[in-house]
């Protein structure tokens, strides 16, 4: 289990480059930092229409999930690891307290190779 400080890195790092996805409408980095699990279930092209509506709506949006560089993620529950098919999965579920809308994360690392890589991405607006 990372400690607290490399789980938040990680969830840090994983929203900024969400954020970029957002803002530029490409999704290229942000794939490639994923797991090849993740890889081989979605494309890039699906992995951007999920999020759509974001895109569309980035003027309100982009400002928002920017303001999550000076907050602390609040996990709820606290970061846990589950094994799935012999490998360590990282679970981190939370928010950062933005306003005017909270930003709530679902993320899911997979170890690959010594490191931890994305292999689920969820991410909402809502109160």
């Amino acid at each position: 289990m990372p400690n607290d400080d490399e789980v938040s890195a990680l969830v840090r790092e994983t929203m900024s480059d969400f954020t970029d996805a957002i803002r530029t409408g490409n999704f290229s980095m942000l794939y490639e930092k994923a797991s090849t699990d993740f890889q081989s279930t979605y494309t890039e092209d699906q992995t951007k229409e999920v999020f759509h509506e974001f895109i569309a709506k980035k003027s309100l949006v982009v400002p928002i999930l920017e303001k999550t560089n000076s907050f602390e993620a609040q996990f709820d529950p606290r970061p846990s690891i589950r094994k799935e098919k012999g490998l360590d999965i990282l679970v981190a579920n939370g928010k950062y307290d933005t306003k005017p809308l909270p930003v709530r994360f679902e993320y899911e690392y997979v170890k690959r190779d010594g490191e931890w890589k994305m292999l689920k991405l969820v991410v909402q607006l809502t109160k």
